[in-house]
């Protein structure tokens, strides 16, 4: 957001379909504090450009120890809604992963019920439109980025055991490693969001060739903490993986067996992924055609 000055908003302006969520951590102090001195002045400044363009925007705001009370305050509202003209909110509560994580910036469970109780205050009372993507999900019967009703499942990007403080002190029901999940979720969305009913797969192996160069296998982070996986291929032969991707590959087979009415086609011709479907992009390419000319 501290990017866009007047001749970026007049463009997105142009566009007519842009809608950029700006993060603040709080008032100037706590943004300051956690994203550098000046930051909010420029943020300041984005607002001021978007206004003048019409172009509408929202805000996101960290929960953490240290300021939950402020986002979750009257004069927060008030100050980023009502005098600075943003239209949305997104709070995202602090967790406790990748490199340098603290669980002493985790939001107490006593102070996750009053953020709940708060946000609701001011949606009802304030009439903002403002989100949780924890305490919200009470309100979509479940994880309201679409995860599933009933609860949240919590997909921990590095597999290095950084989720399991987190499930003890955040209360997430599931923890599902997984390196593949974003190709995963895209399967996903397509079938039961958008209602595709055939999906051809291109580059699902969750291996690695012989002559490939491993990125894991180079003198790189990954090396050390990755565990590596041998295992027997359904095209013939070993598939050099790992945990991750052998988790996300399973995943993906158990789906297609679920939803049996979704054709996952697989169209790599080699990996480990096999969903019962296989052809080439060639054959299904030809049959477009010709039930195109017939």
């Amino acid at each position: 957001g501290t990017l866009i000055n007047d001749e970026t908003a007049r463009r997105m302006a142009d566009v007519g379909n842009m809608t950029p969520a700006i993060s603040v951590e709080g008032f100037e102090a706590e943004t300051d504090a956690r994203r550098g001195k000046g930051v909010h002045r420029r943020i300041m400044t984005a607002f001021e450009n978007l206004r003048a363009h019409g172009i509408p925007f929202g805000i996101s705001a960290t929960a953490a120890r240290d300021n939950w009370e402020v986002i979750t305050s009257e004069e927060f509202a008030d100050f980023y809604f009502i005098e600075q003209g943003a239209i949305y909110g997104w709070i995202f509560q602090y967790m406790p992963i990748g490199r340098g994580q603290s669980l002493e910036m985790v939001v107490p469970p006593e102070a996750r019920v009053q953020m709940l109780e708060r946000m609701w205050r001011l949606v009802r009372e304030r009439k903002v439109f403002m989100a949780d993507f924890w305490n919200s999900g009470t309100a979509s019967m479940g994880c309201i980025s679409a995860g599933r009703g009933g609860g949240y499942f919590y997909i921990n990007w590095d597999n290095i055991g950084t989720a399991y403080p987190l499930a003890r002190t955040s209360g997430v029901r599931e923890i599902i490693p997984a390196s593949s999940n974003v190709s995963n979720a895209m399967v996903v969305l397509a079938a039961q969001v958008l209602g595709h009913r055939e999906q051809l797969l291109v580059g699902y192996d969750y291996c690695w060739s012989d002559d490939a160069l491993y990125y894991a296998g180079q003198d790189s982070p990954k090396r050390h903490y990755m565990h590596h996986l041998d295992v027997p291929s359904p095209y013939g032969g070993l598939a050099m993986t790992s945990t991750n991707l052998h988790f996300s590959c399973k995943w993906l087979m158990q789906f297609a067996a679920k939803f049996p009415h979704v054709k996952i086609i697989n169209c790599s011709g080699r990996g480990l992924l096999e969903t019962g479907r296989r052809d080439t992009l060639e054959h299904r390419f030809k049959m477009k055609e010709v039930v195109c000319r017939s």
